[in-house]
């Protein structure tokens, strides 16, 4: 009878059986936290390679490449995968990468993958996909450049406040361009849409 009454153990028994999955949680808790932090840092990165590179590149290989050097300088010594899409109204950015859990290995997950997407509307003058004018019809072609522009326009307006007036100057900064170039030499402006 007296060994039935003796509970002196019990907490010790308890302490042991519990233990392992507190440790498990808490360990599970800061993985989480980890990965949280290093896919804000990606999409922060994303978000900030895709401006900048949409502003600068002149072609699709530049944008490429400049997203990358972009992505590179702002998560050094990351191993990141970057992979850039172009739509006929959007461009995109994609990040992948492998977190190695410190604790989440003991639960049978020891890599988890961590993906961002940043897209951005392709304000680039060659979004529409009308064929352009006719050589020599300078009123035609101003008209048509003129429609692109305000089309552009609203695009910019659907962006971000913050971002929007840099590109507006762009934008005016290459219509006033490529509109000189058509009065000078009443060639079709599609050749100049990018330079």
């Amino acid at each position: 009878m007296r060994l039935v009454k003796d509970t002196s153990g019990n907490f010790a028994i308890i302490l042991a059986l519990t233990i392992v999955p507190v440790v498990l949680l808490a360990g599970l808790g800061i993985d989480y936290a980890r990965m949280a932090d290093r896919k804000a840092r990606m999409q922060a990165a994303a978000d900030n390679a895709i401006f900048a590179a949409a502003r600068q590149a002149t072609t699709f290989r530049d944008f490429k490449r400049l997203a990358k050097e972009q992505v590179e300088a702002n998560l050094p010594g990351m191993e990141v995968s970057v992979k850039a899409t172009i739509g006929i109204r959007t461009v995109g950015l994609a990040l992948d990468t492998v977190y190695e859990t410190a604790f989440m290995g003991l639960a049978g997950a020891s890599e988890v993958e961590i993906g961002v997407e940043a897209e951005l509307a392709n304000t680039s003058l060659r979004a529409n996909n009308t064929a352009p004018p006719a050589a020599g019809d300078v009123d035609r072609q101003l008209r048509q450049l003129e429609q692109m522009r305000t089309r552009a326009k609203r695009e910019i307006d659907a962006l971000p406040p913050r971002i929007q007036e840099p590109l507006r100057r762009d934008l005016d900064r290459q219509f006033t361009r490529i509109a000189n170039q058509i009065r000078e030499t009443g060639e079709s402006g599609e050749m100049y849409l990018r330079k």
